[in-house]
């Protein structure tokens, strides 16, 4: 399995999280989304993923990449 991390900016609350889970959790490839608010991070696991196609889903959803 592929693991994609990225360390984001604005990630705060469990609104963030439900957020960045149900949009990225409907990617193509990804079996799993890891949501860190602490930290800012998010790592999504699967086959095939395409690592510049979730930033920019994060970036729409207002969370850069730091």
């Amino acid at each position: 399995m592929q693991s994609e991390r990225f360390v984001l900016q604005n990630t705060r609350c469990a609104g963030c999280e439900q957020a960045i889970r149900e949009a990225l959790g409907g990617m193509p490839g990804v079996r799993e989304v890891l949501v860190d608010t602490t930290r800012d991070a998010v790592e999504v696991r699967g086959l095939g993923l395409n690592r510049a196609a979730l930033a920019v889903k994060l970036w729409e959803l207002g969370y850069p990449e730091i």
